[in-house]
């Protein structure tokens, strides 16, 4: 037999954020521990009309840490690595799921 894989659709993304998300506030925490863990100094909030914006001066990702850790949903990265690179604080990140904030 040949392998197969699962497919995802988006709306599957989108009930896994809002259900392990839940609510807008946690959504907001979890893009700020992401700066928190990616060794940040500074870390904005800007709220408007129909916007928040989260910019932060962290260490950035490249395309391999992208595709491999961010992209993979589940990633137990954090779990494994325990601390940031740079600074050396305890990672936030539990479920690998943080990104489904977005």
């Amino acid at each position: 037999m040949t392998e197969k894989y699962f497919t995802v659709d988006a709306a599957l993304l989108q009930e896994l954020g809002e259900r392990l998300i839940g609510r807008p506030h946690i959504a907001v925490a979890e893009l700020i521990k992401n700066a928190y863990d990616a060794d940040a100094n500074t870390c904005e909030v800007v709220l408007e009309d129909n916007r928040i914006t989260i910019s932060d001066n962290g260490e950035g990702m490249d395309e391999n840490t992208f595709t491999s850790l961010y992209l993979r949903l589940g990633t137990q990265h954090k779990r494994d690595a325990m601390t940031s690179k740079r600074l050396g604080r305890p990672l936030t990140g539990a479920k690998g799921v943080g990104r489904l904030a977005t």
